[in-house]
């Protein structure tokens, strides 16, 4: 079970809600049926929260990267995210240093997904280095909702006449 299907069995308010389609546009119709979203868009809450199970120091600099980051657009604070995943498994990688390749993966993910989980405001996604930031986190619902911007609003082909 996903820690989504997790938060409808807990709590009737977060159960998964379903949007069979949505308008593209410029014309058409995505059917979105097998993409998840949220009845509270996008927040995450604590108990299935990444960044809450980490000690506190790596809290405490995940809120720094975060204070530093909130005023930025999502071009630069994609960027930093990833710079941030590297460093973090990075540091994982000199206190262990025989970390398997997939081990490293995984910490680079688990970087990204706490950088996205505290810079998560609860408001619909707003642009495409947003969407692709949020492909990256381990939550369905952040993949989902990403799925769904990026689906709604792919660019359209221009035809000159």
């Amino acid at each position: 079970m996903s820690d989504f299907e997790n938060l409808g069995a807990k709590n009737p308010a977060m159960a998964r809600e379903w949007v069979s389609s949505v308008e593209i546009r410029g014309g058409g119709t995505a059917y979105t049926d097998h993409l998840p979203r949220p009845a509270n868009e996008n927040l995450i809450a604590d108990h299935i929260a990444m960044t809450q199970q980490l000690p506190a120091e790596i809290q405490g600099a995940i809120g720094e990267w975060v204070e530093h980051l909130r005023t930025l657009p999502w071009k630069i604070r994609r960027r930093a995210i990833k710079r941030f995943a590297g460093s973090f498994a990075d540091n994982f990688l000199a206190a262990t240093p025989n970390l398997s390749d997939d081990e490293y993966q995984s910490l680079l993910c688990i970087g990204t997904t706490c950088m996205i989980e505290q810079l998560d405001d609860g408001k619909p996604i707003q642009d495409t280095h947003q969407a692709r930031s949020y492909l990256e986190s381990v939550h369905e619902h952040h993949q989902a909702m990403a799925k769904v911007y990026l689906v709604t609003n792919r660019p359209q082909a221009a035809t000159l006449h």
